[in-house]
């Protein structure tokens, strides 16, 4: 049921409501399908191979939007407790025991390189910007 209001919602009102039902999710869905669809009657691939590779594709998004939620909580956390603790410990010492904690083994391969890379971001408010 959509939430009332006195005043008539936006078209980008319309489109973020769209966006998180369920609804909406399943048009998402159906979008992709008949992409993949278009695409296999194009292709000489078994659609059994086809569907599975859009199963995968999909749920694979779906992990990865997850982990990256997952990932900024965790890196909220880290920031505020090592900003807590920087008035005791120097910021030397808490990179050290970062590089400790959470050491990538092999940077040289582009899986070690992705994950370096993604320990390194920050998350920057407005009002430290």
């Amino acid at each position: 049921m959509e939430p009332q209001s006195s005043s008539r919602p936006t078209s980008q009102d319309e489109q973020l409501y769209e966006e998180v039902t369920f609804a909406g999710c399943i048009r998402r869905k159906w979008a992709v399908d008949t992409t993949i669809f278009q695409l296999q009657e194009s292709s000489e691939c078994y659609p059994s191979v086809i569907r599975q590779k859009s199963d995968m594709w999909h749920d694979a998004l779906m992990i990865k939007k997850d982990a990256a939620e997952r990932m900024l909580w965790a890196q909220k956390i880290i920031q505020e407790v090592e900003d807590e603790v920087a008035e005791h410990l120097t910021r030397d010492t808490i990179a050290h025991l970062h590089a400790r904690f959470y050491g990538v083994e092999d940077e040289s391969t582009p899986e070690g390189q992705f994950l370096s890379s993604i320990s390194d971001v920050l998350v920057v408010s407005a009002m430290t910007a």
